[in-house]
């Protein structure tokens, strides 16, 4: 299985706990940018789908690393 994006969470901590093999990518700072928006765009769509809190907390995540990023 591949997956093609952003990962967080300690995901790959949690899928080597698991036994699973995987591969990471450690992004360029341009890379990261691409994928930081495309990560929002996800998040926005999932919250037009299921308008829950949990959706705005994902949207506010990922604010929040925007922000860091381009220190603001």
């Amino acid at each position: 299985m591949k997956y093609d994006k952003l990962v967080r969470d300690r995901i790959p901590e949690i899928i080597g706990q698991r036994g699973e093999k995987f591969i990471i990518h450690i992004a360029t700072e341009q890379e990261y940018w691409q994928k930081l928006k495309e990560k929002l765009q996800e998040e926005v769509d999932e919250f037009k789908q299921d308008e829950s809190i949990e959706e705005v907390a994902d949207i506010m995540e990922i604010l929040e690393a925007i922000c860091e990023f381009k220190h603001w």
